[in-house]
């Protein structure tokens, strides 16, 4: 509670404001039942986020069910993700376009995830809760380089 009421005093006294109760509900039942830091300090943030006197960052209360649906490793992704905002995969395909391998990412190698084995169910629901956008497509992204750092972890 004390990072809580840190990160509260952080926001200028004129830009605060009372968050809606409904959220500051939710976001403190959450937070007091979440041993990880990770997780914690994104119900913090959500909370900071709702108590700014400013329309742009008005916070839907369905934000609160998303975090709670998600476990550590994901919202590692997550804060990885808002740094590189990119992530190329790379999924072999077999006859008729039947995948015979799971994404490979580069996620599980640069992460330091609890269970880098469950990295595609992470992703899968990151999707689901609409957090990230999985594009299947045949399309080459961004920089060769990326994808041959991935091809040499297989091959």
């Amino acid at each position: 509670m004390q990072k809580l009421e840190s990160r509260y005093k952080e926001i200028p006294t004129g830009e605060r404001t009372q968050p809606p109760p409904e959220i500051a509900e939710l976001v403190l039942e959450e937070v007091v039942k979440i041993d990880d830091e990770r997780l914690s300090d994104m119900f913090i943030e959500l909370l900071a986020n709702a108590s700014l006197n400013s329309p742009e960052r008005r916070v839907h209360r369905a934000f609160v069910g998303t975090l709670k649906e998600m476990v550590p490793d994901e919202a590692l992704i997550v804060q990885d993700l808002r740094r590189n905002q990119f992530v190329p995969f790379i999924r072999f395909m077999g006859s008729e376009f039947l995948p015979f391998s799971d994404r490979l990412t580069g996620l599980e190698h640069r992460l330091a995830l609890a269970v880098p084995d469950s990295l595609p169910f992470y992703l899968e629901n990151l999707v689901r809760l609409g957090v990230l956008e999985c594009i299947d497509d045949l399309i080459f992204e961004f920089s060769e380089q990326l994808y041959q750092n991935l091809l040499g972890r297989v091959f």
